[in-house]
């Protein structure tokens, strides 16, 4: 690989703060959060991504959380709730969700698959991960 210029230019003003690895997303196990809410979290020092399976129909309810949370629409469409505001997101729309902010989404009749972003990591994803790690019979 090249030596890179301007954006992608090298810095040594810093230490890994963990060893740098790679995951096979199909190797993560799919956690249900709501009925037909379907997670595979990846869990980083400073931050999370999660791949979201929203069956036809379900619902992510309206909540709110400590972490900022980023997404975007990968496939079909959703009805979300940001704030007081609601919309049809679709495929290749993004959502930024602050701190506190409530939000949710509800899928639309082809189901949706987002790509989500919290940072800090989502604890509570993460005890749901653990927790479905330690059940019988998980992937």
């Amino acid at each position: 690989m090249g030596t890179g210029s301007g954006y992608f230019e090298r810095s040594s003003a810093g230490e890994p703060t963990g060893p740098p690895r790679f995951v096979a997303l199909d190797r993560v196990p799919e956690v249900e959060a709501a009925p037909g809410v379907w997670m595979r979290p990846v869990f980083g020092d400073r931050l999370n991504l999660s791949l979201v399976r929203m069956e036809p129909g379900a619902e992510a309810a309206v909540h709110e959380h400590d972490e900022e949370q980023l997404g975007i629409v990968l496939e079909g469409s959703c009805e979300f709730t940001l704030g007081d505001e609601a919309r049809t997101l679709r495929t290749g729309d993004v959502y930024v969700a602050p701190p506190f902010v409530p939000h949710g989404a509800m899928a639309g009749p082809e189901g949706c698959r987002i790509l989500d972003a919290f940072s800090p990591p989502r604890e509570a994803l993460r005890e749901l991960l653990e927790q479905a790690l330690r059940s019988p019979g998980t992937e």
